[in-house]
């Protein structure tokens, strides 16, 4: 079976990559935030798979079509200053690498939009169990079998009340949980935090803190003083 180098990036977002180390197959889900953030994760899933891709393979998103980023390098903000003082003339700014969401891929058309419930070598399943499309533990178990089927990745965006009803848990079908929130738009710089709920092995730190620019997603350890820890209803974390 084929599975991803541990240095590949497959979310778009090299940070969290490195913490998750996604094989195949996978079937990644992520708890949709009130300011709509995960559209941003959304597309960068979408961009990677494009520059991921081998040519006999198909990626889905189960969406409205969408312009992707385009992959580029860039340098980082806190490096693209000017510079003042004589001694910096020879200075070779880092680059990175990122993807532009104020330019789109020229070409993509092996990228397939649609509202089926299709399984392609990269799949994107935006608002998995909205009302307009409620879903089954049926249908979460046929998924499983279908990725397994076809050793394919699968990312999936949830509405958060879906994480409330006791009748599905997610745990079972999904090889890696993670919730976003975006009520810390104004302390230390982010646009949200993002929780790890489950994973193949325990990371260092559940919570990162994530900061939306125009190549992509930044994201770093959150780190929080104990009085705030987070409170747990059941066994579902929550903010």
């Amino acid at each position: 079976m084929r599975g991803f180098s541990k240095t590949q990036s497959i979310l778009g977002i090299d940070f969290l990559d490195e913490k998750l180390q996604i094989d195949r197959p996978s079937m990644i889900l992520i708890e949709q935030d009130q300011n709509l953030n995960h559209k941003i994760f959304e597309k960068l899933f979408i961009a990677q798979s494009y520059e991921n891709r081998n040519m006999n393979e198909s990626i889905f998103s189960r969406s409205k079509p969408f312009l992707i980023p385009k992959k580029t390098e860039y340098v980082p903000k806190k490096l693209n200053q000017m510079k003042i003082a004589w001694r910096y003339n020879s200075h070779t700014e880092k680059k990175k690498t990122g993807f532009d969401f104020l330019e789109s891929t020229e070409s993509a058309e092996c990228i397939k939009f649609g509202q089926d419930r299709e399984i392609a070598d990269f799949t994107l399943i935006s608002e998995l169990g909205a009302p307009h499309d409620p879903i089954t533990e049926k249908d979460l178990f046929d998924l499983k079998k279908r990725v397994i089927q076809s050793n394919s990745v699968l990312v999936a965006t949830c509405p958060t009340y879906l994480f409330r009803d006791k009748k599905f848990n997610f745990n079972l079908y999904f090889d890696i949980v993670l919730s976003l929130e975006s009520e810390h738009a104004e302390e230390n710089g982010y646009h949200g935090l993002l929780r790890i709920k489950k994973f193949k092995k325990k990371p260092d730190t559940l919570i990162f803190g994530y900061k939306i620019t125009r190549y992509g997603v930044e994201m770093e350890t959150f780190e929080i003083a104990p009085i705030q820890e987070t409170k747990r209803i059941g066994n579902e974390l929550v903010f």
